[in-house]
């Protein structure tokens, strides 16, 4: 699948990207990235600061209901978030990815299916059950359950 015809690309042309980095190293000027495919990249902080979302860090804290936090997940859009919920066992599971899909029949049932970015072997899909969520990091707000 060809993303871009380079060859025929002109001036006025409009481009998109959606692609997921994991900061590598930090200089004063620039940030070391790997993206999801595994490839290096050097990125101006001004370009980070205006153009990326970070899963991890926030400036702020919410306390929310649980329905509240399902609709800002079912509302993430591309942005990569992090997620913290109960597992089957009782344990504490934090998942850092980007909605995969919105399956009707999923979010009727309580759950979304998501892209864990952390996952290097196998597959990254997985399935986040909103009754067990405890909290939320998106668009730089921690939001945890009441």
């Amino acid at each position: 699948m060809t993303r871009c015809v380079l060859d025929s690309l002109q001036v006025g042309d409009w481009l998109a990207a959606v692609n997921y980095y994991r900061v590598e190293s930090l200089s004063p000027a620039k940030i070391h990235v790997q993206d999801a495919s595994g490839a290096s990249l050097t990125i101006s902080r001004e370009i980070i600061a205006r153009e990326c979302w970070s899963a991890d860090r926030f400036e702020r804290e919410e306390k929310s209901s649980r329905t509240a936090i399902a609709h800002k997940i079912l509302a993430a859009g591309d942005k990569a978030f992090t997620v913290s919920f109960r597992k089957k066992d009782g344990s504490l599971r934090k998942l850092r990815g980007h909605l995969r899909t919105l399956n009707e029949e999923h979010t009727v049932l309580g759950m979304v299916s998501v892209i864990d970015l952390d996952v290097k072997d196998g597959s990254p899909h997985r399935m986040v059950t909103f009754s067990t969520v405890a909290s939320l990091i998106l668009d730089g707000v921690k939001y945890f359950v009441k």
